[in-house]
């Protein structure tokens, strides 16, 4: 940066002694814009303002400006009583990086042990320079514990030259927490030649050692030499030690990537078992989970009984647990010896286990699955009809076609989901019955896709045809099906479409016509953009991507005038996602002359364009009332900076 007018520093200083904290915060983020290494010092001393506000835009504007300067001015801020001035100064000099490793380096011969140690830290955090290395092997026998610790963490983090013989030798060290610190200095360093060593040290260590060691073994070992490892951890597993369950999960997923099937020492599966069954009693979830996998892995029968009798005693399972724990069992492969009786009396697990027999495709379970097609409640059914799609139609074809008349509209979506993915062309007649005699729009639409999936020159026939019925419910779905199995070869027909008489058919059309993006429909969605309704303009500039658009750039510009706020939104989005560089001076205009929303959009599209001229427009946001317009200027205003 030029060197600053002495005027304009001058007026920032002023103002950093103003009374009116908008004022001092003003004066930080112009300081900060204008990189000004004159306002350092006072900088410093607002770090301890009165206002929260003018605190944040100090560190920010010190870490923009960065560099040896700022680290310098904030060092002695490491020795104050003061624990938040402590704390802010390690992050801004956290946060300026490079910038800060000569003089952490300093540091690390302070007197103050808090200091060395805080210093350590740091360059772990961010890396260090090429002179970190030799100032950390300077401290290795530092006779504070703590410090040497944090320096063995710090020589794996950096990786500096020479860190692997460094740490070897710190593994000899008298004191426990810093012999577990060179392990996990190991483990970061990612070192294999450490592999050999750690296996020595699991055997020999116990308490936290060792298990920083599995970890680190866990975190370096490769196809090739985690089955080695796990030999070592039979014989700790035999005893009482404790042993992370994800560790130990980690090895069996790495020794199942060596070629081959890769059966683990039975000794060590049965441990291991154990382990992983006792993991899902913990308290931490993340435990519990690293459990489930660890069942996943090991593969062994009795582990789906015990996957049941966890899903059994949580108080609920949602979407994510639910696929968690049928994938769980679908990896394991062979579920507990199941009877109709026994899934009628299921209770949390009954979905679980459903959608595990429809993933593991196992034509053994379609019988059981057909009959309790008709016996069970509403979500229950639908799980039951998720699993027969996805195990395909088979013998369940008829059930299929039977729950496309269910009374429940998700097992009649599902059902059609199924029949499509597996039958194909079988079904298509099926499906369109379905789809003329469906009540709800939601099931409507989840019957045209499926057909549309289908894709087959008598399904594109088929919603040609139902563009010319009476309902025009069906009209609609004719149109909206054509966009997913059309091809060029039906752009006229949704042309005509397009000049529905209802409304829904026409936006539907046009969403189709967007969908196929094909040159044939580029000059009617044109002709939509500029002459359609609210919803029409919106439901297009919502389905065109941005190379599509890309064609369309001068009809999506001129909407930035439309008379609709939300058309005006949308399209000032989408110019942002294009990155159009002749819609710049438009998009600025509506920053100050527009509504709250599109202030918003157009915010965002500048910053995507990373648009300097909008800096002035933006800033004059930065304190509007309404917070969405407020926090999307100052994002912007970042990220061009």
């Amino acid at each position: 940066m030029a060197r600053m007018g002495m005027d304009e520093c001058r007026h920032i200083k002023v103002n950093f002694k103003s009374s009116e904290a908008a004022d001092r915060r003003e004066a930080c983020i112009r300081a900060s814009e204008l990189k000004c290494r004159e306002c350092v010092p006072d900088l410093v001393g607002l770090l301890s303002d009165g206002n929260a506000g003018v605190r944040e835009a100090a560190l920010n504007a010190l870490v923009s400006i960065g560099g040896s300067v700022v680290a310098e001015a904030v060092s002695p801020l490491l020795h104050s009583e003061d624990a938040a001035r402590r704390n802010i100064a390690g992050e801004i000099l956290q946060l300026i990086g490079d910038g800060a490793v000569e003089t952490l380096e300093g540091l690390l011969s302070d007197p103050d042990d808090d200091v060395v140690k805080l210093a350590v830290d740091i360059l772990s955090a961010h890396g260090g320079g090429r002179r970190t290395g030799a100032a950390l092997k300077e401290i290795i026998d530092h006779p504070n514990s703590n410090v040497r610790g944090s320096v063995a963490l710090c020589l794996g983090k950096v990786r500096c030259e020479g860190a692997y013989d460094t740490l070897m030798k710190m593994l000899d060290d008298d004191e426990e927490w810093v012999r577990f610190s060179a392990v996990e200095g190991l483990g970061h360093l990612g070192d294999e030649r450490a592999v050999e060593t750690l296996v020595e040290v699991i055997r020999g260590e116990a308490g936290i050692v060792r298990e920083a060691a599995v970890e680190a073994a866990a975190s370096l070992a490769s196809a090739g030499n985690a089955s080695d490892i796990i030999v070592a951890l039979e014989e700790i597993l035999q005893g009482d030690g404790v042993l992370s369950a994800k560790a130990v999960a980690d090895l069996l997923e790495k020794a199942g990537c060596g070629e081959g099937a890769y059966t683990p020492p039975p000794g060590f599966s049965r441990r291991a078992f154990a382990l992983f069954t006792e993991a899902l009693d913990d308290p931490d979830k993340d435990i519990q989970r690293e459990g489930l996998r660890g069942l996943a892995l090991l593969g062994e029968p009795e582990g789906a009984a015990r996957v049941i009798e966890y899903a059994e005693g949580l108080k609920e399972i949602d979407e994510d647990m639910e696929e968690m724990l049928a994938s769980v069992l679908v990896s394991i492969g062979k579920l507990p010896e199941v009877k109709i009786d026994e899934l009628r009396r299921a209770g949390r697990s009954l979905k679980v286990l459903v959608r595990a027999m429809g993933e593991m495709k196992d034509k053994r379970y379609e019988s059981l699955l057909d009959e309790l097609m008709g016996e069970l409640g509403k979500e229950e059914k639908r799980a039951v009809a998720e699993a027969i799609a996805d195990m395909g139609a088979g013998e369940s074809f008829d059930v299929l076609v039977e729950s496309l008349r269910s009374g429940d509209g998700h097992v009649r979506a599902t059902a059609a989901r199924g029949l499509a993915g597996s039958a194909g062309e079988e079904a298509v007649p099926y499906l369109f019955e379905a789809l003329l005699e469906e009540p709800y729009t939601d099931v409507r639409e989840a019957i045209a896709d499926a057909l549309g999936s289908i894709g087959s020159e008598g399904v594109r026939e088929g919603f040609v045809a139902l563009l010319s019925h009476d309902d025009a419910r069906l009209r609609e779905m004719g149109a909206r099906g054509l966009g997913a199995a059309g091809d060029c070869s039906v752009v006229g027909a949704l042309v005509g479409a397009a000049a529905d008489t209802d409304a829904r058919v026409t936006k539907a059309a046009y969403i189709s016509l967007a969908r196929l993006a094909s040159p044939e429909s580029f000059q009617a969605l044109a002709a939509g953009l500029e002459g359609g309704d609210e919803g029409v303009k919106l439901a297009i500039l919502r389905e065109l991507d941005a190379a599509a658009a890309a064609r369309l750039s001068e009809s999506v510009r001129k909407l930035l005038d439309d008379q609709s706020q939300w058309v005006r939104y949308q399209a000032a989005m989408l110019l942002g996602e294009m990155e159009d560089r002749e819609s710049e001076d438009r998009l600025i205009r509506l920053l100050d002359d527009d509504e709250p929303p599109v202030k918003v959009a157009a915010a965002k599209a500048l910053q995507r364009l990373g648009s300097k001229r909008a800096l002035p427009a933006l800033r004059r946001l930065a304190e509007y009332p309404d917070m969405p317009v407020s926090r999307a200027a100052r994002e912007a205003i970042d990220s061009i900076r």
